[in-house]
């Protein structure tokens, strides 16, 4: 029967989800990519407004993540337009920490913070408290970004009370790696390498690579700042090598100017501009594609020379 095939089609969809969720925390953007795109061209046949919601916001996001901008614009304002008309506020709170995601990453810290107040505005009951979490927590960025480290300090704490009362692993981790970055900021060397110790810990337990390289990337940070090169320049080398290997562009950029700098401060002139090298050559690409990554990267690396 027709009731029949659409449950079957649910079921499908369903799993599928739960794959491209796994494909994702494994680092695997592009294939997580691929599957949350047949998803919503699946939806879109059966005229599903929710899972097309659903799906347009998930593909929206890990093109963020994979810095196609544009393509992401589209189909986060599909996805935030399709929950408004659901009248879904679970939804359309997603969609606005994505859109706000996509926002900052391209820039624009304004109108992310205006998506990030929205998302926190829709999230005031219990059931919500998972997305609430995640905006605070994404608000705490953009405070720590603008140099306001006691409100990012206080988001963080609050996204973590939440992630804590949910037994949200996962989202205490987060808490912990954001709050060590406001901390490393505040000069507070010994708070901050506590920080990401507890989420790399948390992460690598957790099976998210990429997460767990973001912790010992700025726990290499701290270490450099406390004088010790040489065990920050070993953590720098190995994120760099699995972050190239899996592909995560940005993750890879940013990582090089930290070893640049490191180098730099070791007396290695000719690692210092291989890495500028490279990472001038990747400038280049991004900016051909139009993704808005080159002239920022540019910009970087001129810093770093200077």
């Amino acid at each position: 029967s027709e009731a029949a095939e659409r449950g079957l089609v649910a079921q499908e969809i369903s799993a599928s989800t739960d794959l491209g969720a796994l494909m994702e925390l494994g680092g695997d953007l592009d294939g997580a990519l691929g599957v949350h795109q047949n998803i919503l061209e699946r939806c879109r046949e059966q005229a599903d407004p929710m899972g097309t919601a659903n799906a347009a916001g998930n593909v929206g996001r890990l093109l963020t993540r994979l810095l196609r901008y544009t393509e992401a614009e589209s189909l986060l304002e599909e996805s935030l337009l399709g929950f408004e008309a659901l009248g879904h506020d679970a939804g359309q709170a997603n969609a606005h920490i994505c859109m706000g995601d996509l926002r900052r990453a391209d820039g624009k810290n304004a109108e992310a913070e205006v998506h990030f107040e929205r998302a926190s505005d829709l999230t005031r009951g219990e059931e919500f408290a998972p997305l609430r979490a995640m905006a605070l927590l994404n608000i705490g960025h953009l405070c720590r970004e603008r140099g306001d480290l006691a409100a990012a300090l206080e988001a963080f704490a609050g996204s973590a009370t939440i992630a804590e009362s949910l037994g949200d692993v996962q989202g205490i981790a987060r808490a912990r790696l954001a709050e060590g970055m406001a901390l490393a900021d505040r000069a507070e060397p010994e708070e901050a390498l506590a920080c990401f110790e507890q989420a790399e810990a948390a992460f690598v337990e957790m099976g998210q690579p990429g997460a767990a390289l973001a912790a010992s990337v700025n726990k290499a940070a701290v270490q450099c700042r406390l004088g010790n090169l040489a065990e920050g320049q070993q953590l720098l080398e190995s994120a760099h090598t699995v972050l190239t290997h899996i592909g995560d562009v940005r993750a890879v950029q940013e990582v090089s100017f930290a070893l640049c700098e490191v180098a730099l401060g070791l007396g290695d002139a000719g690692r210092a501009e291989s890495l500028l090298a490279d990472t001038q050559r990747v400038a280049e690409e991004a900016e051909s594609r139009g993704d808005g990554l080159g002239p920022r990267l540019q910009l970087r690396g001129r810093l770093v020379e200077a």
